[in-house]
């Protein structure tokens, strides 16, 4: 299941490296040096390993989240910082430390530290509650609504991992094309009793799945956001009132996915044709006819690239919302998707350039290697990247409509094609040779990884 592949994830893999224990790999000590140093050394390195607490908390290999969650419950009181949470007993914020859970620079656990405030039992306590966790987490099905900007007249399903489907006839929909047309989407989680943590789940797969299916289809998909959020809307006679936002609607009941006999299938287009704009999005939503490899792809990754992909179909499902509020910020999000992706540049910086242009680098890469082509799209996108994210500028057309005269219109003209090129960077991506290429690319350069 898309969330089962990520849920568990093997501890082993991200065990704790300190940036110094290299130093002490194959170290050896001739026979002039001094017992004492001997003993500081070997005090050093025993220092640097993980504590018997780290051991104990990650053996069940459950995701941070998870154990910081677990962790808070026992203990009542928390303290947030860059690199460690600290929890004590009570909800006195300067009671005495018990248990400082410490992170790398990717916020990955790095070393789990005892303290005066620390109990006999507590440890052993935690354990238990994810032994509990571990024992009372299991596969849910969840069905609820979304929705998306082309009409979904069809179903499609992935395996027995999701399906998306039409609402029923008598459910509310809009009455113009171009709007959010509600939909059901269906997929499996895994959930748990805990309710703080089944909550974060659920959001989770439901925000990554949402996220893919954004990236993969020639359409915007929404959630629906419940919330107390209100705006002003207008009522068919034509007056105002302040209502609050949001969709319902009954939805089928059952455990297992929908029966699809009365429900056409999505069509699917030519993958070619498809990420190059060649759909007639008016005949209803559609998809690629790649679109199972696609996601295979994306399971079959690593957890790391499989990470890295997540934030970008984020952040390119953040566009729609993020461009009728300012064009600009649309725009950014554009970028910051493919920065995502993008190789970065090494830690320490160039005596010369200090690695400043390390990131356009990277951007120009990504989009060589995972677009061909396109050379006027990602001309025009690095000179609109470099303008807005320096500050130094906006669109045009982000004063006042269109009072940006006839430069805004080419602006305006170009957006979409930016955005097919995020599209196809973000597609591409997903195959494993490109990603290949783009690696084989970036180690020959330098201040590159």
């Amino acid at each position: 299941m898309i969330e089962q592949l990520q849920w568990g994830r093997d501890l082993d893999a991200i065990r704790w490296r300190h940036p110094r224990r290299s130093a002490f790999e194959g170290l050896t000590v001739g026979l002039p040096v001094m017992k004492l140093r001997i003993s500081a050394l070997w005090h050093l390195r025993k220092s640097l390993m993980p504590s018997d607490a780290f051991r104990r908390l990650t053996a069940f290999k459950l995701d941070l989240v998870d154990i910081e969650e677990i962790v808070a419950w026992h203990f009542g009181h928390l303290t947030f910082h860059d690199d460690c949470v600290v929890f004590s007993h009570g909800s006195h914020r300067f009671g005495e430390i018990a248990l400082t859970l410490h992170f790398d620079k990717k916020r990955r656990l790095r070393d789990a530290e005892t303290g005066p405030g620390l109990r006999e039992n507590d440890i052993a306590a935690i354990e238990a509650g994810l032994e509990v966790l571990i024992a009372t987490s299991q596969l849910f099905h969840i069905r609820q609504h979304a929705f998306s900007d082309v009409p979904i007249r069809g179903f499609y399903r992935y395996r027995d991992e999701f399906q998306i489907i039409p609402v029923s006839p008598e459910a509310p929909k809009p009455r113009e094309l171009n709007a959010k047309w509600p939909f059901i989407i269906e997929f499996n989680y895994l959930g748990t009793e805990h309710i703080a943590i089944d909550g974060r789940r659920r959001a989770a797969a439901t925000s990554k799945l949402i996220s893919l299916l954004n990236a993969l289809a020639n359409a915007h998909i929404f959630p629906v956001l419940q919330s107390g959020e209100k705006d002003w809307v207008m009522t068919p006679s034509g007056g105002s009132y302040y209502a609050q936002k949001g969709y319902t609607h009954p939805l089928p009941s059952g455990s297992g996915f929908i029966e699809i006999k009365d429900f056409p299938t999505v069509r699917q287009v030519h993958s070619e044709a498809y990420y190059h704009g060649q759909v007639d999005s008016f005949q209803g939503f559609t998809l690629p006819d790649d679109v199972d490899e696609m996601l295979d792809n994306y399971h079959a990754m690593s957890e790391v690239d499989r990470d890295a992909f997540d934030v970008a179909a984020h952040w390119y499902g953040r566009y729609p919302g993020l461009e009728q509020i300012s064009e600009s910020a649309g725009l950014v999000a554009l970028v910051t998707a493919l920065e995502a992706l993008a190789p970065k540049a090494v830690d320490h910086a160039c005596s010369h350039c200090g690695n400043v242009d390390g990131v356009v680098r990277g951007f120009r890469l990504l989009l060589d290697e995972a677009v061909p082509g396109h050379e006027e799209e990602k001309h025009q996108f690095y000179k609109l990247r470099s303008q807005i994210a320096h500050g130094s500028g906006l669109l045009l057309n982000e004063f006042g409509g269109m009072g940006g005269g006839s430069a805004a219109q080419v602006q305006a003209s170009s957006k979409y094609e930016l955005e097919t090129v995020v599209r196809l960077a973000l597609r591409n991506w997903l195959i494993p040779e490109v990603r290949e290429k783009i690696e084989a690319s970036a180690a020959s350069l330098p201040a590159m990884r």
